[in-house]
């Protein structure tokens, strides 16, 4: 079964898979978002206040939503099999640049394993947001 977690990027455990589009790599690749959808919803966070968002077109919460969830889906489309690695993992913990309780990628990307998983009869659990180690 695999418990998938959630952390702040500087979580060190062995388990951990760093989903940014900064500086994740491998399956942590697969699963960033785009700069555009990060540029996007940092500029409306933000509010202009930081000048390297503003090159990016403002979304919002709920373009971020959709637009990251047909990132990920094309990602399957193209090759399910990392997504399912994941997911045979006995444990695995999301992390990203957000601080616990902000609005995060790392939230959608475990709704979304949970859905395949649900999908494909593996058996998961959520083990929500763990502190930084």
């Amino acid at each position: 079964m695999c418990i998938l977690y959630t952390s702040w990027i500087v979580y060190a455990g062995r388990d951990r898979l760093d989903t940014t589009v900064k500086s994740g790599v491998g399956l942590g690749k697969l699963l960033a978002p785009t700069w555009e959808l990060v540029g996007g919803i940092k500029h409306h966070e933000t509010a202009g206040r930081d000048p390297r968002w503003l090159k990016y077109t403002q979304i919002t919460q709920a373009q971020y939503i959709d637009g990251y969830y047909g990132l990920l889906r094309e990602h399957y489309k193209a090759d399910s099999a990392p997504f399912l690695e994941l997911l045979r993992r006995e444990t695995l913990t999301v992390c990203c640049y957000c601080k616990a309780g902000a609005f995060c990628h790392r939230h959608l990307t475990v709704d979304i394993l949970a859905t395949i998983a649900t999908a494909k009869g593996l058996p998961f659990q959520r083990g929500g947001e763990l502190p930084i180690r």
